[in-house]
């Protein structure tokens, strides 16, 4: 039998962004599900979600790197990097973004507590080359295995007001329905696979929703 999933949108933005901390998760989900299914919203929440964070990464790096070169600071470390990106107005909203992202280019790179100058130079620069190639190819590669459900037409108001009463909001709320239509139409043999936690649990505890799976971020971690 065929492994048929719907996915939310964090889940193909976890995939495209190597940064990502459900990079790993999504990566599975990729390699697992023969059909992997969102609809014309998760498409366009995802590609609005892309073109925004794809623009943050390349920002902030190539910020930090005018830091660096102006520094009088012969050694770094990683707290320098992300003290200096979310104390910028720039991003200093974006605090969770930054750490992970600079946290993993740390990593990419092996350094150690303390980087040389030119060294972290030619990294930064490096990376903003590898990321940009990178995240447009993961991206290619996501549109090109993902389908489309069609366009659904019932409202499920009474799905929806519970999910409302429960704290999902739109476009959560609608990308849910989207995907109980998917599942209807299939005889409930798709698996609803979100990594928000709110989604999870309300999608849990509407019984309307009968899904095959609904599965997050834990039910694909890589084991050692």
């Amino acid at each position: 039998m065929r492994e048929i999933s719907f996915i939310d949108t964090n889940v193909s933005i976890a995939y495209v962004f190597s940064f990502d901390p459900f990079n790993d998760s999504s990566n599975i989900i990729f390699e697992e599900y023969d059909v992997i299914t969102w609809s014309n919203l998760v498409k366009k929440e995802f590609k609005k979600v892309f073109k925004r964070k794809q623009k943050e990464i390349i920002d902030l790096f190539s910020f930090l790197f005018g830091f660096v070169e102006k520094s009088n600071m012969e050694f770094f470390n990683n707290h320098d990097l992300i003290r200096t990106g979310i104390n910028d107005e720039l991003f200093k909203d974006n605090y969770a973004d930054i750490k992970t992202a600079i946290h993993f280019f740390w990593q990419k790179y092996s350094f150690g507590d303390l980087v040389l100058k030119n060294d972290l130079l030619n990294a930064i620069n490096s990376y903003l080359h590898d990321f940009n190639i990178e995240s447009f190819n993961r991206r290619h590669n996501w549109l090109n295995n993902v389908n489309l459900s069609k366009k659904r037409v019932d409202g499920y108001e009474n799905i929806n007001h519970k999910l409302l009463a429960l704290g999902v909001h739109e476009p959560d709320n609608q990308i849910i329905l989207d995907a109980h239509d998917y599942n209807m139409d299939l005889k409930k043999t798709v698996d609803f696979i979100t990594f928000d936690r709110l989604c999870y649990e309300s999608v849990l505890s509407v019984n309307e929703l009968m899904f095959n799976n609904v599965k997050t971020d834990s039910d694909f971690r890589i084991v050692f």
